[in-house]
């Protein structure tokens, strides 16, 4: 019997198998490959663009390695098993193969994709959305598709806890992390309750986006197409939209749906 927050009778886009999902955006879904309900989107994502939307689960449809696709720190839940269907490579900012997406000269050096994947990456970059989103494009194939994934909310803006930064250090207080930082006029800040999203590289969370907003960033990027995928109950691809408990989002609405930005 499901509780209230599972959801009976999916279908892993991943690995294919059948059972319950948990209704939340990151608590582990599949109890066979670990796919959760996000990894889930960005697969669903993938067989559009690369698959002519057949809902075949990842790992028996048939290898294109006429597309080439990139990941941008993608999790090993998929990672490995994208290599064996696409023509991909999987890249990371604090070790090889690296990728800056940052930076026009680490992204000119992956260029011309078919597909890049970029899940829960962009909250952290050191450069704004409307920059990242930018290189991004310039990296795809005319009709290429970014599929891009971060927690948004619906809220008017994006909130940058950094804004102009152009020194930045984390550090060690005992036993918490503190980060200092300074803007474009010198001023020293320090902010000693950062939050970190756990994992490797640059963890550290430094903007609350949008999800107008950045939809908006994308087509002012250069994207001629921005959807939001919707969900897929039935995939494993959902999660409530709710109001989030933190004042500093006055009750927003938690969205992060997947999106597929189309040059």
């Amino acid at each position: 019997m499901c509780s209230n927050h599972d959801l009976a009778n999916f279908c892993c886009p991943l690995c294919g198998s059948r059972g319950t999902i948990r209704l939340s955006r990151e608590a582990q879904g599949c109890a066979v490959c670990g796919a959760n309900a996000r990894y889930c989107g960005i697969i669903l994502a993938i067989q559009n663009v690369a698959f002519d939307s057949s809902r075949t689960p990842l790992i028996l449809q048939p290898p294109r390695m006429d597309v080439r696709a990139l990941g941008v720190s993608d999790s090993e839940c998929y990672a490995d098993l994208l290599g064996q269907k696409l023509s991909y490579r999987n890249t990371f900012f604090h070790q090889a193969p690296f990728l800056d997406i940052c930076a026009p000269a680490s992204c000119d050096a992956w260029a011309a994709c078919d597909i890049i994947i970029c899940s829960d990456v962009i909250e952290h970059t050191a450069e704004p959305p409307s920059v990242v989103l930018a290189n991004l494009c310039s990296m795809l194939k005319p009709g290429g598709s970014v599929i891009l994934s971060a927690p948004t909310w619906q809220m008017p803006y994006s909130i940058e806890w950094y804004p102009g930064a152009t020194e930045l250090t984390v550090s060690d207080r005992g036993a918490s992390r503190v980060v200092e930082w300074r803007n474009r006029r010198g001023t020293l800040y320090m902010d000693d309750k950062p939050n970190f999203h756990g994992g490797t590289g640059d963890a550290l969370e430094r903007r609350l986006l949008s999800h107008g907003e950045l939809t908006a960033a994308a087509r002012t990027a250069g994207f001629s197409a921005v959807q939001t995928l919707p969900f897929a109950e039935e995939y494993g691809y959902v999660w409530p939209l709710v109001s989030w408990p933190d004042p500093t989002l006055r009750e927003a609405v938690f969205d992060s749906r997947v999106l597929v930005l189309t040059r």
